[in-house]
């Protein structure tokens, strides 16, 4: 079986940069985005690609069904997890969070503030913040620390 740690960085760096981009200016990540992700991996990979996807994606729909992140951050954490195995993804969901959690708390200060000072005006914006660049953010931390700092080595260093 062919092996993802050849291709896992430049795909997903393409597109969790386009993704980034995409969702930053439009607050959505396009189907045909994660399908263009997903497609040479299912191929390529076989099964556990698509067991990674599937597991990942089921895992977190109840958070788009309970509103706290859109379906193209579903779709995207199951392309993630499929091209980058188990051990790479948990690192990427942990600091993927970690850097989204900063401008998160700094909004949700705002707004308690600003509510605070218009107690009876009509309610402000949504506290929503696109995840896209925070994923890619979380997944060059991840490849950078995985390969001793250097994240144009290719092939990770140590066993998965």
């Amino acid at each position: 079986m062919f092996s993802a740690d050849i291709l896992y960085i430049p795909v997903l760096l393409f597109f969790l940069t386009a993704a980034a981009l995409y969702d930053a200016l439009y607050r959505k990540i396009p189907n045909c985005l994660i399908l263009g992700a997903l497609f040479p991996g299912g191929f390529l990979l076989g099964p556990p690609f698509l067991i990674r996807l599937l597991a990942v994606t089921a895992l977190f729909y109840p958070c788009f069904r309970l509103r706290l992140t859109g379906a193209g951050d579903v779709k995207l954490l199951g392309a993630v997890a499929a091209w980058s195995g188990t051990d790479r993804f948990l690192l990427f969901l942990f600091f993927s969070f970690l850097t989204a959690s900063v401008p998160a708390a700094l909004l949700l200060a705002r707004k308690m503030v600003l509510e605070e000072a218009r107690r009876s005006a009509p309610k402000s914006g949504s506290l929503r913040i696109p995840m896209g660049p925070f994923f890619l953010a979380g997944w060059l931390i991840t490849v950078s620390m995985l390969n001793g700092g250097s994240l144009w080595q290719i092939i990770p260093q140590g066993g998965r």
